[in-house]
């Protein structure tokens, strides 16, 4: 599923670039660190998330931090999660208790690919640009659907899944059924 969007950034929007190369340095840097002093940089690793929210969680469009993170304008969501929002009556989506950002391919795999790659490992931010904007997607969906999918699929795609294969199947195959972002509510 390749779209010309990474999370809610246009590809070509200077924000996504500059993070495409943030990220594409970070793991140039981690991966000649972790070569030459034959470790493994967990808390660095771990520390990329934050570029992965940060296309997800935020958009151009709207200021703020976390601003869209659950908006069923940006996100998929399923519809117990869009019947909780329309059900609250509130404008702030984050004082909703019950709902769940989650990303569509768990963010280890994510990392994983990016690790995995020898491009991304040189530097090459159109390479991390081309991961992204395959894998890199958000759902919103119910505290109760996130727990009924993490028994299976936590930081796991079903078996036979491989990048660039229809990300939405861990939705799929646990019963929950998404909806397309409301793009005509604006």
């Amino acid at each position: 599923m390749i779209s010309e969007k990474i999370g809610n950034y246009p590809i070509d929007h200077p924000l996504a670039a500059y993070r495409c190369q943030q990220i594409a340095d970070n793991v140039k840097f981690i991966s000649d660190y972790e070569f030459i002093h034959k470790v493994k940089l967990d808390r660095e690793r771990g520390d990329l998330k934050h570029f992965f929210w940060a296309f997800t969680c935020d958009s151009p469009h709207k200021p703020g931090y976390d601003a869209v993170k659950y908006c069923e304008r940006h996100h998929f969501h399923s519809q117990n999660a869009r019947e909780l929002i329309v059900g609250s009556r509130s404008r702030s989506r984050r004082r909703i208790k019950g709902l769940r950002h989650e990303h569509v391919v768990p963010l280890r795999l994510i990392r994983d690919m990016l690790f995995n790659n020898p491009q991304v490992c040189a530097g090459d931010s159109r390479a991390v640009s081309n991961i992204l904007k395959e894998n890199l997607c958000s759902a919103v969906i119910t505290r109760e659907e996130a727990l009924h999918i993490d028994k299976t699929y936590r930081t796991t795609m079903p078996e036979n899944w491989q990048p660039g294969m229809d990300p939405f199947i861990r939705y799929e195959l646990t019963g929950v059924d998404l909806l397309k972002p409301i793009h005509d509510c604006e």
